[in-house]
């Protein structure tokens, strides 16, 4: 066996171990959350796209019958499955327009290439397409570049706006976001370089398919961590003029006002109080959307008030609550451990409450009890 058949097998071997795990992890999940479901096939597809390739390759010997053939075929079956990466990213990330014009990036990406190739092959009567191969190599690259921009801008705006609207734990959240990017970023970039050279290609892939592993790794260790929060992905964004008034409907919007009545500012004062006091902040799916739905004050009158009133954001002051709830509980219960003390108070895990108090005192919640 040579080393070509050796790297192949083993590209083979891992896509469908991946595709595998990808398929059967899904029994395992324990709250089920559709955006997710759907990220999880689409790069259970990618992972059948790339066993598929890695599979011709070796029943043909494409890439032994030269580098070019087997780059031709490389660009074919990498553009899909690599739109098919990114698009499982950009479906947990983005609106409902921005993924339908997405798909519209990805067919106009790859009809092109297809197109080329296929004028190419009819030119040469082979696989040996000559200079089209070029014109491929080059729209290759700026499909990556796509492929790769996109979500990075998309995930930035998203962030801010989950960041914005829950007091939740962002860590998973994270991790999974930056190792999707690590793997778009890495996978595309090196490997518009290596499907040219068969030596290149040697170093290379094992690179990628790291990053492939621990990108769909990372990938599957988010379902045991993420909660049916479709409501942070939302189609349609709040309609905020309509909650929390009264009176005759219009058929024109009306442009929101950009400062609050003093009236206003009391009565979301004293109903915030009140749902305070309830407790209601120990919910820790809370979010600013379900907060408005609850009190029936719309988000952008909310969103008013902690910035313009209390000099805050939501997330911030939903933490202040909960935060002072574990001071309270840890003075009055300090039998209690960590992990109750953080479920009581309304905190996704106690690696979560661990980084709010040593960022609000500088030392753990069990350090501070011994200073009482």
């Amino acid at each position: 066996m040579n080393t070509l058949f050796l790297t192949q097998y083993s590209c083979l071997l891992t896509t469908g171990i991946l595709a595998m795990a990808l398929g059967m992890s899904r029994v395992h999940v324990k709250w089920p959350n559709t955006r997710y479901e759907q990220s999880r096939w689409m790069l259970f597809s990618a992972m059948l796209v790339l066993a598929a390739h890695f599979a011709l390759q070796i029943a043909f010997g494409l890439r032994a019958s030269g580098d070019d053939v087997g780059a031709v075929v490389n660009i074919l079956f990498f553009t899909p499955a690599s739109f098919l990466i990114s698009y499982a990213v950009l479906n947990i990330e983005a609106s409902l327009v921005v993924r339908r014009r997405y798909v519209w990036v990805g067919v106009g990406g790859y009809l092109p290439e297809l197109a080329v190739f296929l004028a190419g092959y009819l030119r040469s009567g082979s696989l040996h397409i000559g200079w089209p191969y070029q014109v491929m190599h080059v729209w290759y690259v700026l499909c990556m570049v796509a492929f790769i921009l996109v979500p990075l801008l998309e995930l930035r705006r998203r962030h801010r706006r989950i960041s914005d609207s829950t007091a939740g734990d962002m860590v998973p959240y994270v991790r999974y976001s930056k190792a999707s990017l690590a793997f778009l970023c890495i996978s595309a970039l090196v490997s518009t370089f290596a499907i040219s050279s068969r030596a290149f290609l040697y170093i290379i892939a094992p690179v990628v398919f790291f990053s492939i592993f621990f990108m769909v790794l990372s990938f599957v260790a988010l379902s045991y961590s993420i909660e049916p929060v479709e409501e942070f992905f939302d189609t349609s964004e709040e309609n905020d003029t309509g909650l929390g008034t009264l009176g005759p409907s219009s058929a024109e919007p009306t442009p929101a006002p950009q400062t609050l009545p003093e009236a206003r500012v009391a009565e979301i004062r004293q109903v915030l109080d009140k749902w305070s006091a309830e407790g209601n902040f120990r919910e820790s799916t809370v979010t600013i959307a379900s907060l408005a739905r609850f009190v029936r004050i719309s988000r952008h009158d909310l969103t008013l008030f902690f910035e313009q009133h209390l000099h805050t954001t939501f997330r911030v002051w939903l933490s202040d609550l909960r935060f002072k709830e574990v001071q309270r509980m840890l003075r009055e219960y300090p039998e209690y451990s960590n992990d109750i003390i953080s479920a009581e108070c309304g905190f996704s895990s106690r690696a979560h409450l661990y980084r709010i108090f040593k960022q609000k005192t500088g030392l753990t919640p069990g350090e501070w009890k011994n200073t009482i």
